[in-house]
């Protein structure tokens, strides 16, 4: 037996880091996926009282390309929000080098996160329609394609769309000119499933996309379909 096998291994310094975070987190699962649970972090205000209260929800998508799993990205901005009076959540959802899906399955994640939050809207103590869904780079994919959803309300299921979207360096092209369409299942899904192909689109909730400067670095990543465009589109058709 090596001699190391007597200290102490420390976690992984990703998920000791993650844990500590989420420490003020209240943490919940979602959805019970084929690859395991989701869960959602929630981070409420002082003294919240969700019997009484009827809150505006901000619910965030973390980046990372459909990928890699990193549910801390916007936790210091839950702090912000919670810290002023709103509900903050930030959800898991399947990616590939942990679940061995694609961007489609994280889809139907963030569908079922915004209808996990309007169906316990009472327990939790949030208005439904007040949901406001924050996402960067895929994440801002998953935001862009739930407000771009068709409605979906039935007795059993609500509407799973958000009151209103806010896109950080968001894929707005997963088209072959576009990024990552060579994780979807397919090219025609990569076109079909891409927030650009669905524009305009009729009573779009509000949208704010915001993006670094498309010079140098950023333009060798970036798609060449801007969100300033994706805007106009979406004003256009409303």
């Amino acid at each position: 037996m090596s001699s190391l096998s007597r200290l102490k291994e420390a976690p992984a310094f990703g998920e000791a880091r993650d844990r500590e975070l989420l420490k003020d987190a209240h943490s919940y699962v979602y959805f019970e996926s084929p690859q395991g649970q989701l869960i959602a972090h929630f981070f409420l205000p002082p003294n919240h009282n969700p019997e009484a209260a009827h809150l505006t929800c901000v619910l965030f998508f973390h980046g990372g390309l459909w990928d890699t799993s990193m549910p801390t990205q916007f936790v210091p901005h839950c702090h912000h929000f919670a810290s002023r009076g709103t509900v903050a959540v930030t959800v898991e959802y399947r990616v590939f080098n942990k679940h061995r899906t694609n961007p489609v399955e994280a889809m139907e994640d963030a569908r079922l996160a915004i209808g996990f939050l309007k169906q316990n809207a009472g327990i939790i103590g949030v208005d439904p329609e007040r949901i406001v869904v924050v996402g960067a780079g895929s994440g801002g994919h998953l935001a862009l394609s739930s407000a771009l959803q068709s409605p979906s309300a039935t007795p059993d299921q609500p509407d799973c769309r958000p009151a209103a979207v806010a896109a950080y360096s968001a894929i707005v092209d997963t088209s072959p000119k576009g990024v990552g369409h060579e994780r979807f299942p397919s090219p025609k899904e990569a076109k079909e499933l891409s927030p650009q192909s669905q524009l305009p689109c009729k009573n779009l909730p509000p949208v704010c996309c915001c993006t670094a400067a498309m010079t140098g670095w950023h333009r060798s990543i970036r798609s060449p379909s801007s969100p300033r465009a994706i805007a106009a589109k979406a004003i256009a058709a409303n």
